[in-house]
């Protein structure tokens, strides 16, 4: 078997499946949405090891796995595998940004709790020595009300992004459920460039991606340790095509 997993505590990593599935329609790809255990970024270190732990078992047979949350992906530089390459969202946006925006001389990150606690885009961006002004904002009622579908999530956005100065010109979205709103975003706040890791991601993953000639759309399969009518709805929305679950235990 040589399939690609992507992984997220639920709809976010969806967002950067379909852009990997547009881009490589004849790879297989595996999902995985860890419903039972939403959100991530509310969880500590301990949890988050071993939900990780965890979600690399449903993928021992992959040629890589794509880290399809910001939380988890800051756990990475301490979980390596041996035979599996592992792809973080984080490195992804970064490279992405830092390549195409270097003289930005503010920059917003909005992200989860953990991820904004422990400095994941901070200390990447740090590193890939910007000169730059950089200010997070940890937005913990974001990734529910994205799940949950509710009519008001603009106004929860709203006071969040309320809390970066008004110079910031770009804004990273640290999360992949963010990047559901993408197109809210860049129509309600239009003085900010939103920045989301597609591109990154795609770049990172192209070595892995198989060379055979073939014309056959491979089909995608979907993994959830918590099904709900949400969750089916929401997916498909997001998708653009009819999804079957199924349940797993982890």
């Amino acid at each position: 078997m040589s399939f690609i997993g992507v992984f997220d505590s639920g709809l976010g990593g969806l967002s950067v499946l379909k852009h990997l599935h547009d881009q490589f329609p004849h790879e297989e790809f595996v999902y995985l949405a860890d419903s039972q255990n939403i959100p991530y970024g509310e969880k500590n270190t301990i949890q988050l090891k071993e939900i990780f732990d965890h979600n690399i078992n449903c993928f021992k047979k992959a040629k890589g796995i794509v880290v399809a949350c910001s939380t988890i992906s800051s756990l990475i530089p301490k979980k390596k595998l041996p035979e599996i390459p592992l792809f973080s969202i984080i490195d992804s946006l970064v490279q992405t940004y830092t390549q195409e925006f270097s003289d930005v001389e503010n920059i917003g990150i909005l992200a989860t709790s953990f991820t904004v606690e422990h400095g994941a885009y901070l200390n990447a961006l740090t590193q890939a020595k910007l000169n730059t002004n950089i200010t997070q904002v940890a937005a913990p009622l974001l990734v529910p009300a994205i799940e949950n579908n509710v009519d008001n999530i603009m106004e929860i956005a709203d006071q969040y992004i309320a809390q970066f100065p008004n110079d910031i010109r770009h804004l990273i979205l640290g999360c992949t459920h963010y990047n559901l709103l993408l197109e809210k975003f860049q129509l309600h706040y239009k003085r900010l460039t939103i920045i989301n890791p597609y591109n990154g991601i795609i770049k990172q993953i192209s070595p892995i991606i198989s060379k055979e000639k073939t014309d056959i759309i491979k089909p995608l399969v979907f993994l959830t340790t918590k099904y709900s009518k949400n969750l089916q709805n929401i997916s498909e929305e997001i998708m653009q095509q009819d999804i079957i679950w199924q349940s797993i235990s982890l």
